[in-house]
């Protein structure tokens, strides 16, 4: 059995070093108010906001005006990520290089023609590609995946819409690997 002695003198220890914190003000402003006020900076400036974040600015600059292109970039105009910016293609690259926008999709003439061309003939065995031509911000790494991933995704989505047979209702084209490349 434990000494009494020794767990009374134990527990008078530990009251005397309550009383100590306690009437040392200093001691409590240090341990209770500072984390407070240090959460408090910290939050309220890394803290969420109910701000939406800003849309990425990009240009794009349809060349082609086929009924793909013309799709593709309705997609993009109607995505809430991108602040989209119609414009000719020398614009478009120079204000990507001036920093106005983070990139420039440019949509070359034929591109419509040839991604249902190169749909049709499934994809990878195709013996030519569509092609966008995607300038960018070097600095802007982060963003240019996401652009190209999106753009990828409209792109096929457009291609394949345009071969949709109305009368059957099913797509003509085999997808193995997208018919265009950047």
């Amino acid at each position: 059995m434990p000494d009494m002695n020794a767990s009374n003198a134990f527990i008078a220890l530990v009251l005397k070093d309550i009383k100590l914190y306690f009437s040392n003000r200093k001691a409590l402003i240090v341990t209770l108010v500072t984390p407070i006020a240090i959460a408090a900076f910290f939050g309220s400036m890394f803290g969420g906001s109910d701000a939406k974040p800003s849309a990425v600015p990009i240009a794009v600059a349809d060349a082609d005006r086929s009924a793909v292109s013309q799709a593709l970039v309705a997609a993009l105009q109607a995505d809430k990520t991108f602040a989209v910016t119609p414009m000719d293609a020398n614009a478009a690259a120079e204000s990507v290089q001036r920093g106005k926008q983070r990139a420039a999709i440019v949509v070359p003439a034929g591109f419509g023609e040839t991604a249902k061309t190169a749909s049709q003939q499934q994809g990878a065995n195709s013996p030519e590609k569509a092609s966008l031509i995607l300038y960018s911000d070097p600095s802007q790494a982060m963003a240019l995946g996401m652009i190209r991933g999106t753009v990828m995704q409209y792109a096929m989505k457009a291609v394949i819409q345009s071969n949709l047979s109305p009368s059957v209702g099913q797509s003509t084209a085999k997808w193995f690997e997208p018919p265009f490349k950047f």
